[in-house]
């Protein structure tokens, strides 16, 4: 499914378990952050898998040059002022689907 959603095709989910739906004029855009290590041995010249499935065709790879900055955990404050807001305002936006043509 990840490697239809990125071609700017048309989308046709055909489930026994659920309604069927189509996505039209939509593409996926996912960030992915991995340690090095983890990346390195993803991506092996002989046994990394996803030099199998086709995933670094899809990818726009990017490597830190250091790992400067430190943050600490702090305590969330009791009252985040706008928090909730900021909810309801995300929810509406994930709740409305706006017709979109191939040009966006």
């Amino acid at each position: 499914m990840l490697n239809r959603l990125g071609d700017d095709k048309d989308f046709v989910s055909h489930c026994k378990s659920s309604p069927s739906f189509r996505l039209a004029n939509r593409r996926l855009t996912v960030s992915r952050m991995l340690q090095p290590l983890l990346l390195e041995q993803l991506t092996a010249k002989n046994q990394g898998i996803v030099r199998q499935i086709g995933f670094l065709a899809r990818s726009l790879l990017a490597c830190l040059e250091n790992a400067m900055g430190t943050r600490f955990y702090e305590k969330p404050s009791e009252s985040w002022i706008g928090l909730q807001l900021f909810h309801e305002h995300l929810v509406a936006c994930l709740d409305t689907s706006l017709f979109l043509d191939h040009k966006g």
